[in-house]
């Protein structure tokens, strides 16, 4: 199927780099606007005005500049201009080398929307520009001969038709609201007012005709099936059926019709009647598009005309317009806007010819060369040159009101980071990347401009959306937040298919989602207040005012009900994080494990509010959340919303959070801040990035995004040079996956410790060989040593502080099933602290000594040693975890001689283990065998008569094992290993 976009004919490689500057880098350039299709006419005083002095210009070197309008084609395949080209204009009065008074300008200036032109199916469509309502030109007085209207001769060749109609289009669209207020899809007029809307087009110079086109598109937001039957002049030309919206997550639903009917041959009165089933069902307009028949008579002083009826390969069309000889009648052929041709015409009795090659569709402006349009001017703009850009590490776009704050953080990044940060503006990047006119696309081309121009190892890596967004580019809402725009789906019906992502600025490489090669955040401050405050949260996040041993915990924060999915996908992530990073302490806060309360306004979990408010004020690194959300809390409980974090504080030790759920990070309405935004954004306390979706998710989706993210985070071979930027995937492709964003800075470095402590020995017996099993009350004294995470070197320039927590051995937690579908379950957590101490490190080494509390401990399990050190200027973390811990507390030992001479053997066995006792006894003993979880396998009770008791342990599977030795209340303990 072949489309053409109508005025869009030439094609240019999608970058070729042979030019290194912008067309604006020198000269003078006067920026103009237009607002509607049609020839533009500057004259003498114009140029006066903006500044120009004409006397002393060449007329010859009068240019103008720009690019074809309506919106940029969002397809990577499809060619793009690289800079504004030059246009074809006319200059009346140019031969004698001076610009007179009477002299003027005329060129051909094209309003914002486009009509598509299939060519197979003869159909058109209208194609709405989104982003700006104006087409912008950029005006300069050269040093070289400017660009200029060609005469286009008719072709000698025999017409295989002759026009004697023309095609007339009509599109009527007034986006007025957007019901979800999410995507870019906007409404009309509504039906709150009358059940009858009429609209009035003047048609006289039509012609009658059974087969006139029209394509309708009307919306609706009701239960049950209403109707809307559309009149044309009184009669009824159709009844369209209006489809129900259903469910939870409709905001409308679209209903599309079209047919062939009769119409024409005079003005046209079109009537829509909406038969409204319910006081509550709601109604809209969306659009309507009509393809006349229009004779071929010049109506009015400029008129557009095209016709698609002898349109393909080796067709030549003979066009004809009616023409009065005593008026005059030129004739462009604007198919390809930046090089407009004048028709020579040949002159009839009534009428005018001329004959071309119409192997695709032409597009045609005739004029009586009376009366003109007129642009507005702007501004005289600063030269830019975007093009010559040495390509950044990170690139920071932005709007003028926020570039001060955003150059600050951009040399904190080059300070910091060593590497290259630049910020641009908006505004810069619309003049060399869309001619001046707010499109999206120029943001993503511009980004792939710099990153083709750059070598194989310095391609810019992040990007980084310095403002708010909004789902309205146009400034409809009040109080609009649109500084930095956004992507908006096309599909806005409903908000599990309505979503904003700012991965689309990083597509670089493929024809859709899911290609990313750049890291994209967005940091969405309405204000230059905002603005300042989240610049000094950032750079307070490297300060030393971090530091702390808040950087080894996480908290896993889990939905009920689903049949469980929630927490067993949170498990999944726990046992993820337990092998990459086992240095980390993990707390879980699954919902299921606290009392549900049936409260006035419905169930709460009172304490799992608490929960997250204490870790979160005590400090966490990294906190995730999977389960239900929307844009104000997360869980149907209200878990948390936005009321809960004015009792956050922790301004020093700020989190990354992942939200695995609903909308609770979008972005994109000025009438709301979410709760991710708020989480963002709160100033005294609140995350330091945070990654959540912008509109409604499925649970399977999430967890793989998830599970992704959490891979990154915790593999310990990326933590020296990770950035918040590198955790979202950048290959994975789904349409979930479009909806997750960063709010955040990209470039980041995320603050892991810089260095791992390591605990050398125990009790003055080296880690390796140590064995002992510690019993609840015991004293130890540890050694430890900073050390290199690369190559393990002793770090002997490290002087501070150490911090230790013992963390009890794991323990096992049921939940309640609070809920019909939720499955009572027992869950391993491992979040009891025993001791807290801390000591100094000297030179890279320490010596601390604690005392166990005297609490007994039911089994046995391995102590996790939880280490965290600063010094003022860095820091590190580490842990050890298979130290033996349980039996009873500590105390005078009746039979210790005797069960210290106990030998064990062999220590590494197979079927059996041997114990030799020193003597014989008629004391009871009992031998247990524990497993590494602290599970007994084996258990016997014996008074020994002799000296060597043999234990048969058949059927084990490999792996360590505890052999207990219990006389009265002592105990002596072994480490035995299955072979």
């Amino acid at each position: 199927m072949k489309k053409l976009v109508l005025s869009v004919f030439l094609f240019i490689p999608f970058f070729a780099f042979t030019q290194q500057n912008s067309i604006l880098s020198s000269a003078d350039w006067y920026k103009i606007v237009v607002e509607k299709t049609g020839i533009y006419k500057l004259t003498y005083e114009d140029l006066q005005n903006y500044g120009i002095d004409v006397g002393q210009i060449n007329p010859h070197h009068l240019s103008l500049y720009g690019n074809p309008a309506g919106m940029l084609n969002e397809s990577l395949v499809t060619p793009v201009y690289t800079d504004l080209q030059p246009l074809a204009i006319q200059v009346v009065g140019e031969e004698d080398g001076f610009f007179d008074p009477q002299d003027y300008v005329l060129f051909y200036g094209q309003g914002p929307d486009l009509w598509e032109f299939d060519q197979q199916s003869q159909s058109y469509k209208h194609i709405t520009n989104i982003y700006s309502r104006k087409t912008y030109y950029f005006l300069t007085i050269g040093t070289e001969n400017g660009k200029r209207i060609q005469i286009e001769q008719s072709t000698d060749l025999e017409p295989t038709a002759t026009v004697d109609y023309y095609d007339l289009l009509i599109n009527h669209e007034q986006e007025l609201v957007n019901p979800g207020k999410t995507g870019r899809t906007w409404l009309g007029e509504d039906f709150s007012q009358s059940d009858s809307i009429t609209f009035i087009f003047e048609t006289s110079n039509t012609e009658f005709n059974e087969n006139t086109y029209f394509n309708v598109s009307l919306a609706s937001k009701c239960t049950e099936q209403s109707q809307i039957d559309i009149k044309v002049n009184g009669a009824i030309l159709q009844t369209i059926t209006l489809t129900p919206t259903t469910g939870d997550y409709g905001f409308y639903s679209l209903s599309n019709a079209n047919f062939n009917c009769s119409m024409g041959g005079g003005n046209t009165e079109i009537r829509f009647i909406y038969s409204k089933p319910n006081d509550s069902a709601q109604a809209w307009i969306d659009h309507f598009e009509i393809k006349m028949k229009m004779n071929k008579s010049l109506h009015g002083d400029q008129m557009p005309f095209l016709c698609a009826e002898n349109v393909g390969p080796g067709a030549i069309t003979q066009f004809s317009l009616a023409h009065n000889p005593s008026e005059t009648v030129v004739i462009w052929n604007v198919t390809d806007p930046m090089n407009v041709k004048q028709e020579a015409l040949t002159l009839g009795t009534n009428q005018v010819d001329f004959r071309l090659a119409t192997d695709s569709l032409l597009e045609f402006q005739a004029f009586n060369n009376m009366s003109f349009y007129a642009p507005e001017f702007i501004e005289l703009i600063e030269n830019q040159n975007l093009h010559d850009l040495t390509p950044p590490d990170l690139l920071i776009v932005t709007c003028p009101e926020f570039q001060d704050v955003a150059n600050q953080l951009a040399s904190f990044h080059n300070n910091e980071d060593n590497f290259l940060a630049t910020t641009v503006t908006l505004d810069h990047i619309y003049n060399e990347f869309s001619s001046g006119a707010q499109d999206i696309t120029a943001i993503r081309n511009f980004v792939k401009y710099l990153r083709d121009k750059s070598s194989t190892d310095n391609k810019p890596a992040y990007l980084l959306l310095f403002g708010d967004a909004s789902y309205d580019y146009l400034d409809r809402v009040e109080n609009n937040t649109n500084f930095v725009p956004t992507y908006e789906s096309v599909l806005s019906s409903n908000s599990v298919n309505s979503f904003a992502s700012d991965q689309y600025f990083g597509l670089n490489s493929m024809d859709n989602f899911g290609g990313t090669q750049v890291s994209v955040g967005r940091i969405p401050v309405g204000s230059k207040t905002e603005a300042n405050t989240m610049l000094n949260i950032i750079e307070n996040y490297h300060s030393n005012n971090t530091s702390g041993s808040w950087k080894n915990n996480m908290m896993l924060i889990a939905d009920d009900s689903d049949s469980n999915i929630h927490l067993n996908d949170a498990e999944q992530l726990d046992e993820v994080i337990g092998i990459n990073s086992p240095v980390m302490n993990i707390s879980k806060c699954y919902l299921d494990f606290f009392e549900l309360i049936q409260s006035n306004e419905g169930p709460r979990y009172p304490e799992v509010n608490e929960t997250i408010t204490n870790k979160t004020n005590e400090g966490v690194f990294y906190v995730n959340y999977i389960g239900h959300g929307s844009a104000d809390q997360l869980a149907s409980e209200q878990v948390l919303s936005k009321n809960d974090l004015v009792n956050w504080t922790n301004p020093d030790n700020r989190p990354l959070w992942v939200i695995a759920s609903g909308p609770v990070g979008c972005f994109d309405n000025p009438e709301f801040v979410s709760l991710g935004e708020a989480v963002y954004l709160n100033q005294e306390a609140g995350a330091i990035a945070l990654i959540a979706s912008s509109g409604a998710t499925y649970a399977a989706a999430n967890q793989q995004i998830n599970s992704l993210i959490v891979e990154k985070l915790t593999n310990d071979s990326l933590q020296g040079g990770l950035r918040f930027g590198d955790l979202l995937p950048q290959n994975y492709s789904s349409n979930s996956s479009t909806k997750w964003n960063l709010l955040g800075d990209p470039a980041l470095k995320i603050n892991f410790p810089e260095f791992n402590v390591i605990t050398t020995a125990i009790n003055e017996v080296d880690i390796d060989l140590f064995t002992d099993t510690i019993q609840p009350g015991a004293s130890i004294t540890l050694h430890g040593q900073i050390v290199s995470k690369s190559d393990g070197n002793l770090q002997y320039g490290f002087s501070g502080t150490v911090y230790l927590q013992v963390m009890s051995p794991t323990t096992i937690r049921s939940t309640r099933g609070n809920q019909e579908s939720s499955m009572v379950v027992d869950v391993v957590v491992h979040d009891s602290i025993l001791v807290k101490s801390n000591t100094l490190v000297e030179n890279g080494q320490f010596e601390i000594s604690i005392s166990l509390p005297a609490n007994s401990w039911e089994g046995y399990g391995n102590l996790k040693l939880s280490w965290y050190a600063e010094d003022g200027e860095t820091d590190a973390n580490g842990f050890y975890s298979q130290l033996i811990y349980g039996g009873n507390p500590s105390a005078i030992k009746e039979y210790g001689e005797f069960l210290d001479l106990v030998k064990v053997y062999p220590t590494i066995f197979t079927d059996y283990l041997d114990v030799e006792i020193p003597q014989m006894t008629d004391k009871e003993i009992v031998y247990q065998v524990y497993n590494s979880m602290g599970v007994e396998v084996y258990s016997q009770n014996s008074v020994t008569s002799n000296r060597l008791e043999r234990i048969h342990l058949l059927g084990l599977t490999s792996g360590m094992y505890i052999l207990n030795l219990n006389m009265g209340a002592e105990s002596k303990k072994f480490k035995v290993f299955k072979q």
